[in-house]
């Protein structure tokens, strides 16, 4: 469940902890909806963590979490792409080696239908939300296309390869 609330530090509650109920009582009960707070999670981005008691919803308090997996981006609490682009970068390439292990047994134009089917979804979805991402994490990204590019085209040697 994705959850957010906003609170001004100078309007905190004085108590030890935040209550999100006013509307969890009716809002499921109108809808025939249940929550589920043992699956909620609470990802706090802020300058000064110290400053933000626990939330409870249901009568449960909430596990605070470093990252959250939200539509297939994973959320950093540093508002960084490490974990996203690293995930991505070890999913397209498992995908990859077992491209490598069959290059030999089909034809080029067989196995660009292989990576635009299975590689190139996993690299470009959501590409646009993590354009911004520092050189480290885009050459991480570049190095997944550089290794299909090699595959494809048949290369036999390692060399040095840009592909822009």
């Amino acid at each position: 469940m994705w959850l957010a609330v906003c609170v001004s530090p100078h309007k905190l509650p004085t108590t030890s902890s935040i209550t999100v109920s006013s509307w969890s009582q009716t809002w499921p009960d109108l809808w025939s909806v249940t929550f589920n707070a043992a699956k909620t999670e609470v990802l706090t981005i802020t300058n000064n963590p110290s400053l933000h008691p626990p939330l409870r919803f249901c009568n449960q308090a909430l596990n605070v979490t470093t990252s959250h997996k939200h539509l297939g981006l994973i959320f950093h609490l540093s508002l960084t792409w490490h974990l996203h682009i690293s995930a991505l970068h070890h999913r397209a390439m498992s995908i990859i080696n077992a491209l490598k292990k069959i290059k030999n047994f089909f034809p080029r134009y067989s196995l660009l239908v292989l990576y635009r089917a299975y590689v190139l979804p996993i690299v470009s979805y959501g590409d646009i939300i993590f354009d911004n991402c520092t050189t480290p994490y885009s050459n991480l990204l570049e190095s997944v296309q550089t290794a299909a590019a090699k595959i494809i085209l048949g290369c036999l040697r390692p060399h040095p390869m840009r592909l822009f």
